[in-house]
């Protein structure tokens, strides 16, 4: 046991990431039922979409979603409404359903009022693959299938780069990758498997500068920007992780000069970024209470929210930003700290309470044994 603990050790972390990751990955992947992960059906629908070459979503009638084949709803819709069921069971012919998928013409409007409004970048690698797998006269639950193993190994590529380039912390950011609800979110169709990577790998770039002291080059601003255009495309409440940058210390500048324009260059690249994706989003959503009334309720639209209203009020009241964060914060810090750890499903079943602490003290632990070792 002993041996083989010290094997263990001996094996790099971006390896034992990668082994792991795949094994749990595929796992979960082969035990979850389709669209069980949140709002899956309505990323299906999304990837579908771009890999159409529709980049945006579609405004119609007080709707918003767009327009895809027909035969997609009779393969999703059983799925769909297993998520209002306890238990729920999939037949044997449903699971293995084999009949090869025919494009045709005929369309009909889906409502995905909630992933409608996401940038086309951020599902582009899952479009790409999907649109590859129709070429092949494939069944639409293979299609399904062989998109969320693209997911689950493009996001394992990521992760494994951003690990290897890593220069502390790697078993703490090994650790934290290979946590429950991450492997499970990045295994499903979802718009957070590109921005959850770039993170990973935008955090093991700075502490890489600051580990190695390396000095800033031109190759730098191109490197950060095009991070920070992918956040923002992503998905644009990532951006303040930038704020990381500041921890580069001055001795990695060649003097002020060249600090000051590369943070006036994130910024602009940053705001215009925002700005375009916000636009994009914001000419298209529409809040529950001007969406159609036919088609509104069993959406996941919330009652009362107008992304629009929110930010004029912050526009207006600036100083209550904070606040609201802090309060959103601590009113929801249980359901944020098990989720983050693991909660399964359409966030409906959860690991018991004492995997939860165990997990969370063995991260202390890491991070603890990680700072003093710094490796």
């Amino acid at each position: 046991m002993l041996e083989l603990l010290k094997k263990v050790r001996n094996v790099p972390h971006y390896y034992f990431f990668l082994v792991c990751g795949l094994i749990s990955g595929l796992a979960i992947i082969n035990t979850t039922p389709p669209f069980q992960s949140p709002d899956e059906v309505n990323h299906f629908y999304r990837i579908w979409q771009i890999s159409d070459g529709q980049l945006s979503g579609v405004k119609y009638d007080n709707r918003v979603g767009g327009f895809l084949p027909l035969e997609l709803d009779s393969f999703t819709n059983p799925f769909f409404q297993a998520r209002f069921e306890n238990h729920p069971l999939f037949s044997d012919s449903l699971m293995t359903e084999q009949a090869r998928f025919i494009e045709s013409d005929k369309l009909r409007f889906y409502d995905f009022p909630n992933t409608a409004v996401y940038n086309a970048g951020a599902y582009l690698p899952q479009a790409v693959a999907l649109k590859v797998l129709r070429t092949f006269g494939l069944s639409l639950m293979q299609i399904y299938y062989g998109v969320r193993i693209f997911s689950l190994l493009f996001w394992l590529l990521m992760i494994f780069y951003a690990l290897k380039t890593l220069p502390v912390y790697r078993w703490l950011f090994t650790l934290l990758a290979l946590l429950p609800m991450s492997v499970y979110i990045n295994s499903s169709l979802s718009a957070d498997i590109l921005a959850n990577g770039i993170s990973f790998i935008f955090v093991a770039q700075v502490f890489r500068m600051l580990k190695e002291g390396t000095a800033f080059s031109k190759r730098h601003y191109f490197v950060y920007s095009f991070i920070a255009i992918g956040f923002c495309v992503a998905k644009t409440v990532y951006f303040p992780l930038l704020f990381l940058l500041l921890l580069i210390p001055m001795i990695a500048y060649r003097d002020n000069l060249q600090r000051f324009s590369f943070y006036a260059i994130i910024s602009v690249v940053t705001m215009v970024s925002a700005y375009f994706v916000l636009n994009q989003s914001g000419a298209i959503y529409t809040p529950y209470c001007d969406y159609n009334e036919k088609y509104r309720n069993g959406l996941d639209l919330i009652m009362g929210a107008n992304m629009h209203g929110q930010i004029d009020y912050m526009s207006d009241h600036p100083a209550s930003y904070v606040s609201f964060f802090v309060n959103s914060l601590a009113g929801n810090a249980q359901a944020i700290s098990i989720t983050y750890i693991g909660k399964f499903g359409w966030y409906n079943v959860s690991l018991p309470g004492w995997y939860i602490i165990i997990a969370y003290v063995f991260i202390v632990l890491v991070l603890i044994s990680q700072g003093m070792n710094l490796c």
